[in-house]
């Protein structure tokens, strides 16, 4: 089963603003007659800009008889089902506090905190689609997709919790 992750409008227009900014730094850069130093940080800048969607950016979510396959632009996450403990329907709240990620640009991905949930590493696009998946080991991982109820679902018989 393989399902699409949906953004939300918040995280478009968010990626939006954040793109726009981003390119206009980087045409200052190389417009402008600033110290080379102010160039080289503005670069530094842009390239991590564009570097961390591309590594860390939820596209889908897809599930087959061995692991949870979680595909970003350049590199794909693989969660073993053998490992996983549970499996639940979990938005994340407004209490939800970010300790390194990202809040909307190109989806909610990264390591985020609640008092109810404790630490885990998100990767979804819109709230209402999230579910929370626990490992044996105690990492936990907040997904989203189309439909994230029925992949909840899925992997809850797929991996026998």
């Amino acid at each position: 089963m393989r399902k699409r992750v949906k953004y939300s409008g918040f995280c478009w227009l968010m990626t939006t603003l954040a793109l726009a900014l981003t390119g206009a730094s980087a045409a200052y850069a190389v417009c402008s007659d600033a110290e080379p130093w102010v160039k080289w940080v503005i670069g530094v800048g842009v390239a991590m800009m564009v570097t961390a969607p591309l590594l860390y950016a939820p596209v889908s979510i897809s599930v087959d008889a061995q692991r949870i396959s979680i595909r970003r632009p350049l590199m794909v996450k693989h969660i073993p089902l053998s490992e996983v403990a549970a499996v639940r329907m979990c938005p994340p709240t407004m209490a939800e506090s970010k300790l390194c990620g990202s809040s909307a640009y190109f989806g909610y991905w990264g390591w985020f905190s609640q008092t109810d949930t404790g630490r885990y590493f998100a990767y979804y696009g819109k709230a209402s689609d999230c579910f929370l998946i626990t490992m044996r080991d105690g990492r936990k991982y907040l997904l989203g997709c189309d439909d994230g109820a029925s992949m909840a679902g899925f992997i809850f018989r797929l991996a026998g919790v």
